[in-house]
Protein backbone atom coordinates (compact mmCIF):
# COMPACT_ATOMS: atom_id res chain seq x y z
CA UNK A 1 0.00 0.00 0.00
CA UNK A 2 1.03 3.32 -0.88
CA UNK A 3 0.45 6.21 1.81
CA UNK A 4 -1.60 9.58 0.97
CA UNK A 5 1.72 11.28 1.51
CA UNK A 6 3.67 9.69 -0.81
CA UNK A 7 1.33 9.51 -3.66
CA UNK A 8 1.00 13.14 -3.14
CA UNK A 9 4.72 13.67 -3.51
CA UNK A 10 4.43 11.44 -6.58
CA UNK A 11 1.76 13.25 -8.50
CA UNK A 12 3.35 16.98 -7.65
CA UNK A 13 6.22 15.66 -9.39
CA UNK A 14 4.18 14.39 -12.07
CA UNK A 15 2.45 17.17 -12.82
CA UNK A 16 5.35 19.70 -12.58
CA UNK A 17 2.85 21.26 -9.63
CA UNK A 18 6.32 21.53 -6.49
CA UNK A 19 6.26 25.04 -6.96
CA UNK A 20 2.69 26.03 -6.93
CA UNK A 21 3.11 24.36 -3.06
CA UNK A 22 2.60 27.32 -0.04
CA UNK A 23 4.99 28.25 1.76
CA UNK A 24 5.49 30.02 4.91
CA UNK A 25 6.99 33.37 5.85
CA UNK A 26 7.72 34.73 9.20
CA UNK A 27 6.61 38.08 9.41
CA UNK A 28 7.09 41.05 11.62
CA UNK A 29 4.28 42.95 11.67
CA UNK A 30 4.33 46.67 12.77
CA UNK A 31 1.64 47.65 14.38
CA UNK A 32 0.84 44.99 16.61
CA UNK A 33 4.42 43.65 16.74
CA UNK A 34 4.09 40.52 16.68
CA UNK A 35 5.86 37.38 14.97
CA UNK A 36 3.45 35.28 12.75
CA UNK A 37 3.80 32.72 10.25
CA UNK A 38 2.57 33.89 6.86
CA UNK A 39 1.33 31.19 4.14
CA UNK A 40 2.19 32.24 0.79
CA UNK A 41 2.16 31.25 -3.13
CA UNK A 42 4.46 31.63 -5.83
CA UNK A 43 3.08 33.94 -8.80
CA UNK A 44 4.87 32.95 -11.32
CA UNK A 45 4.05 29.17 -10.47
CA UNK A 46 0.54 29.80 -10.60
CA UNK A 47 0.12 31.67 -13.30
CA UNK A 48 2.08 29.21 -15.43
CA UNK A 49 -0.23 26.79 -13.81
CA UNK A 50 -3.22 28.80 -14.79
CA UNK A 51 -2.12 29.41 -18.11
CA UNK A 52 -1.40 25.32 -18.87
CA UNK A 53 -5.01 24.57 -17.48
CA UNK A 54 -6.18 22.06 -20.08
CA UNK A 55 -9.49 23.52 -19.49
CA UNK A 56 -9.29 26.69 -21.09
CA UNK A 57 -10.00 26.48 -24.67
CA UNK A 58 -9.41 28.53 -27.51
CA UNK A 59 -12.82 30.71 -26.92
CA UNK A 60 -11.62 31.52 -23.72
CA UNK A 61 -8.82 33.61 -24.43
CA UNK A 62 -9.42 37.62 -24.52
CA UNK A 63 -7.75 39.43 -28.00
CA UNK A 64 -8.14 41.97 -30.64
CA UNK A 65 -9.75 40.02 -33.88
CA UNK A 66 -8.67 37.00 -31.89
CA UNK A 67 -5.05 37.42 -32.37
CA UNK A 68 -2.77 38.12 -29.99
CA UNK A 69 -1.01 40.66 -31.26
CA UNK A 70 -3.17 42.41 -32.20
CA UNK A 71 -3.73 46.04 -30.09
CA UNK A 72 -6.24 48.05 -29.25
CA UNK A 73 -8.29 49.96 -32.21
CA UNK A 74 -7.86 53.61 -32.44
CA UNK A 75 -11.75 54.25 -32.37
CA UNK A 76 -14.00 53.13 -29.76
CA UNK A 77 -17.89 52.74 -30.16
CA UNK A 78 -18.57 50.51 -26.66
CA UNK A 79 -17.03 49.68 -23.47
CA UNK A 80 -17.12 45.55 -22.89
CA UNK A 81 -14.60 43.68 -21.43
CA UNK A 82 -11.55 44.68 -19.19
CA UNK A 83 -9.65 45.50 -22.47
CA UNK A 84 -11.86 48.03 -23.68
CA UNK A 85 -11.54 50.35 -20.82
CA UNK A 86 -9.17 53.07 -20.35
CA UNK A 87 -6.50 51.83 -18.36
CA UNK A 88 -5.97 48.47 -20.22
CA UNK A 89 -5.56 50.97 -23.32
CA UNK A 90 -3.02 53.31 -21.44
CA UNK A 91 -1.30 50.85 -20.30
CA UNK A 92 -0.91 49.04 -23.84
CA UNK A 93 -0.05 52.32 -24.93
CA UNK A 94 3.03 52.69 -22.68
CA UNK A 95 4.41 49.07 -21.80
CA UNK A 96 3.49 47.44 -25.84
CA UNK A 97 2.93 49.89 -28.75
CA UNK A 98 6.95 51.31 -28.40
CA UNK A 99 7.89 48.03 -29.10
CA UNK A 100 5.37 45.21 -29.83
CA UNK A 101 8.09 42.54 -30.41
CA UNK A 102 11.09 41.97 -28.09
CA UNK A 103 14.86 41.94 -29.71
CA UNK A 104 14.71 38.09 -29.93
CA UNK A 105 11.37 37.91 -31.53
CA UNK A 106 9.02 37.39 -28.58
CA UNK A 107 5.67 38.68 -29.18
CA UNK A 108 4.55 41.27 -26.04
CA UNK A 109 1.29 40.26 -24.43
CA UNK A 110 -0.27 42.64 -21.90
CA UNK A 111 -1.14 40.90 -19.25
CA UNK A 112 -3.95 42.40 -16.24
CA UNK A 113 -3.99 40.93 -13.28
CA UNK A 114 -6.77 41.17 -11.20
CA UNK A 115 -6.67 40.70 -7.66
CA UNK A 116 -9.54 39.26 -5.22
CA UNK A 117 -9.21 40.12 -1.56
CA UNK A 118 -11.94 39.22 0.83
CA UNK A 119 -12.61 37.86 4.51
CA UNK A 120 -14.06 34.31 5.23
CA UNK A 121 -15.00 33.18 8.87
CA UNK A 122 -13.65 29.89 10.27
CA UNK A 123 -14.53 29.72 13.42
CA UNK A 124 -18.09 31.46 15.62
CA UNK A 125 -15.88 33.93 16.97
CA UNK A 126 -14.82 37.54 15.11
CA UNK A 127 -10.96 36.78 15.63
CA UNK A 128 -11.15 33.45 13.50
CA UNK A 129 -11.19 35.30 10.25
CA UNK A 130 -9.22 35.31 7.81
CA UNK A 131 -8.32 37.05 4.00
CA UNK A 132 -7.38 35.44 1.00
CA UNK A 133 -5.88 37.07 -1.63
CA UNK A 134 -6.54 35.05 -4.78
CA UNK A 135 -5.85 36.47 -8.85
CA UNK A 136 -6.20 35.73 -12.13
CA UNK A 137 -5.38 37.35 -15.59
CA UNK A 138 -7.13 38.82 -18.20
CA UNK A 139 -5.94 36.99 -21.39
CA UNK A 140 -9.34 35.14 -20.71
CA UNK A 141 -12.31 36.72 -20.81
CA UNK A 142 -15.08 37.69 -18.34
CA UNK A 143 -17.27 34.35 -19.23
CA UNK A 144 -13.87 31.98 -18.16
CA UNK A 145 -12.93 34.03 -15.07
CA UNK A 146 -16.34 33.06 -13.94
CA UNK A 147 -15.32 29.70 -13.14
CA UNK A 148 -13.75 29.05 -9.34
CA UNK A 149 -11.17 27.07 -10.78
CA UNK A 150 -9.23 30.68 -12.67
CA UNK A 151 -8.85 32.15 -9.81
CA UNK A 152 -5.13 31.23 -7.92
CA UNK A 153 -4.34 32.27 -4.51
CA UNK A 154 -1.79 34.02 -3.47
CA UNK A 155 -1.74 34.30 0.26
CA UNK A 156 -3.83 34.50 3.63
CA UNK A 157 -3.61 37.50 5.74
CA UNK A 158 -4.01 36.75 9.30
CA UNK A 159 -5.87 38.77 11.73
CA UNK A 160 -3.72 39.69 14.52
CA UNK A 161 -4.72 41.86 17.67
CA UNK A 162 -2.36 44.38 19.07
CA UNK A 163 -3.58 43.41 22.69
CA UNK A 164 -3.24 38.85 21.79
CA UNK A 165 -0.04 39.59 20.43
CA UNK A 166 1.12 41.70 23.46
CA UNK A 167 0.31 38.73 25.90
CA UNK A 168 2.01 36.57 23.96
CA UNK A 169 4.88 38.18 24.15
CA UNK A 170 4.66 38.93 27.97
CA UNK A 171 4.03 35.24 28.62
CA UNK A 172 6.92 34.03 26.32
CA UNK A 173 9.74 35.95 28.28
CA UNK A 174 8.28 35.37 31.30
CA UNK A 175 10.57 32.42 31.91
CA UNK A 176 7.77 30.45 32.83
CA UNK A 177 7.95 26.88 33.44
CA UNK A 178 4.60 26.26 31.43
CA UNK A 179 5.21 29.10 28.82
CA UNK A 180 6.21 27.09 25.81
CA UNK A 181 2.94 25.10 26.48
CA UNK A 182 1.03 28.56 26.01
CA UNK A 183 3.22 30.33 23.25
CA UNK A 184 4.88 28.24 20.57
CA UNK A 185 8.03 29.15 19.14
CA UNK A 186 7.55 31.04 15.88
CA UNK A 187 10.94 29.75 14.48
CA UNK A 188 9.54 25.62 15.11
CA UNK A 189 8.37 25.50 11.39
CA UNK A 190 10.64 24.93 7.84
CA UNK A 191 10.38 27.70 5.88
CA UNK A 192 11.20 26.69 2.29
CA UNK A 193 10.62 30.15 0.76
CA UNK A 194 13.06 31.69 -1.05
CA UNK A 195 14.89 34.60 0.67
CA UNK A 196 14.77 37.47 -1.54
CA UNK A 197 11.95 39.62 -0.17
CA UNK A 198 11.65 43.33 -0.71
CA UNK A 199 10.63 44.59 2.27
CA UNK A 200 12.03 47.98 0.92
CA UNK A 201 9.48 50.90 2.12
CA UNK A 202 6.79 52.80 0.05
CA UNK A 203 7.59 55.76 1.63
CA UNK A 204 11.28 57.57 2.49
CA UNK A 205 12.21 56.13 5.87
CA UNK A 206 14.84 59.35 6.44
CA UNK A 207 11.23 61.08 6.84
CA UNK A 208 10.69 59.45 9.90
CA UNK A 209 12.49 58.87 13.17
CA UNK A 210 11.39 55.19 14.51
CA UNK A 211 11.72 56.22 18.44
CA UNK A 212 12.98 59.43 20.28
CA UNK A 213 16.14 57.51 20.72
CA UNK A 214 17.09 58.08 17.58
CA UNK A 215 17.55 61.79 18.16
CA UNK A 216 20.29 61.05 19.78
CA UNK A 217 23.38 62.45 19.30
CA UNK A 218 26.31 59.84 18.09
CA UNK A 219 29.59 60.81 16.47
CA UNK A 220 29.34 58.15 14.18
CA UNK A 221 26.44 58.87 12.48
CA UNK A 222 25.39 62.02 10.69
CA UNK A 223 23.29 64.74 12.80
CA UNK A 224 19.64 64.02 12.35
CA UNK A 225 17.21 66.99 12.14
CA UNK A 226 15.07 67.65 15.02
CA UNK A 227 11.67 68.10 14.88
CA UNK A 228 10.70 64.91 12.50
CA UNK A 229 7.39 62.90 13.51
CA UNK A 230 7.57 59.43 14.23
CA UNK A 231 5.95 56.77 11.82
CA UNK A 232 1.98 57.14 12.33
CA UNK A 233 0.73 53.37 14.00
CA UNK A 234 -2.33 52.42 12.59
CA UNK A 235 -3.74 48.83 12.82
CA UNK A 236 -3.60 48.98 8.63
CA UNK A 237 -0.07 48.66 8.38
CA UNK A 238 -0.45 45.17 9.25
CA UNK A 239 -2.63 44.46 6.89
CA UNK A 240 -0.39 46.51 4.48
CA UNK A 241 2.28 44.59 5.54
CA UNK A 242 1.65 41.10 4.86
CA UNK A 243 0.45 42.46 1.25
CA UNK A 244 3.53 43.84 0.80
CA UNK A 245 5.25 40.15 1.41
CA UNK A 246 2.34 38.34 -0.45
CA UNK A 247 2.86 41.02 -3.76
CA UNK A 248 6.66 40.36 -3.34
CA UNK A 249 7.03 37.41 -6.10
CA UNK A 250 4.62 38.94 -8.21
CA UNK A 251 6.66 42.31 -7.98
CA UNK A 252 9.40 39.93 -9.51
CA UNK A 253 7.45 39.25 -12.52
CA UNK A 254 6.01 42.86 -13.23
CA UNK A 255 9.34 44.49 -13.87
CA UNK A 256 10.70 41.88 -16.48
CA UNK A 257 7.50 39.85 -17.04
CA UNK A 258 7.52 36.11 -17.71
CA UNK A 259 7.85 34.26 -21.15
CA UNK A 260 5.29 31.65 -22.26
CA UNK A 261 4.78 29.50 -25.50
CA UNK A 262 1.37 30.06 -26.15
CA UNK A 263 -0.28 27.12 -28.41
CA UNK A 264 -3.33 29.07 -30.33
CA UNK A 265 -5.18 28.11 -33.25
CA UNK A 266 -2.81 25.43 -34.35
CA UNK A 267 0.04 28.04 -33.97
CA UNK A 268 3.04 28.40 -31.61
CA UNK A 269 3.64 31.96 -30.28
CA UNK A 270 6.70 32.67 -28.28
CA UNK A 271 5.32 35.53 -26.01
CA UNK A 272 6.75 37.89 -23.13
CA UNK A 273 3.55 38.13 -20.60
CA UNK A 274 3.72 42.14 -19.63
CA UNK A 275 1.60 42.13 -16.02
CA UNK A 276 0.07 44.83 -14.14
CA UNK A 277 -2.45 45.15 -11.78
CA UNK A 278 -5.39 46.61 -13.34
CA UNK A 279 -8.13 46.08 -10.13
CA UNK A 280 -8.88 44.98 -7.02
CA UNK A 281 -11.77 43.42 -6.35
CA UNK A 282 -13.30 43.82 -2.83
CA UNK A 283 -16.13 44.62 -0.47
CA UNK A 284 -16.37 47.60 1.55
CA UNK A 285 -14.84 46.36 4.63
CA UNK A 286 -11.53 45.28 2.28
CA UNK A 287 -11.96 47.91 -0.12
CA UNK A 288 -11.34 50.81 3.52
CA UNK A 289 -8.40 48.88 4.25
CA UNK A 290 -6.69 49.07 1.69
CA UNK A 291 -7.46 52.80 0.88
CA UNK A 292 -6.75 53.67 4.62
CA UNK A 293 -9.87 54.99 5.20
CA UNK A 294 -12.05 55.14 8.58
CA UNK A 295 -12.90 51.41 9.37
CA UNK A 296 -15.94 52.44 12.15
CA UNK A 297 -18.78 54.64 10.95
CA UNK A 298 -20.08 55.16 14.60
CA UNK A 299 -20.78 59.02 16.16
CA UNK A 300 -17.88 59.29 17.45
CA UNK A 301 -15.77 59.21 14.84
CA UNK A 302 -14.81 62.50 13.80
CA UNK A 303 -14.54 61.91 9.68
CA UNK A 304 -16.47 59.50 7.90
CA UNK A 305 -13.30 58.76 5.82
CA UNK A 306 -10.09 60.25 5.03
CA UNK A 307 -11.14 62.55 2.08
CA UNK A 308 -14.03 64.09 3.65
CA UNK A 309 -13.71 67.30 5.48
CA UNK A 310 -17.40 67.64 6.66
CA UNK A 311 -17.29 66.48 10.66
CA UNK A 312 -19.26 63.11 11.32
CA UNK A 313 -22.01 64.88 13.47
CA UNK A 314 -22.68 67.38 10.97
CA UNK A 315 -23.12 64.84 7.57
CA UNK A 316 -26.34 64.77 8.00
CA UNK A 317 -26.84 68.13 6.73
CA UNK A 318 -26.25 68.50 3.43
CA UNK A 319 -26.90 72.36 3.00
CA UNK A 320 -24.54 73.95 4.88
Amino acid sequence: AVSHESLHKVLLKRYNMEDTMPFERKVLLPHSKATINLTCHDVLSQSIDLLSDPRIAEGDYLFFNDDPREGPPKEWLKVADINTGRAYRKTYEELIAPEPVTKDGRIKVLAPYLLYLDGCVTGQFNNLTIEILKFTIGVLNSECRDKDWVWKNIGYCQKVLKQQSQAKQLIGTSQHADAPNYVPDPNYRQYNAPQSVDDTPNFDPNLYVESSDDEDEDNNQPKRRKGRPKVPAMVAQDLHKMLQVLLSSYKDIEKDGFLWDLQYKEELLKCLMVPFIIFVKCDGAEGDKLSGQYGPKTKNVKNLCRYCVCPNAESDKPYI
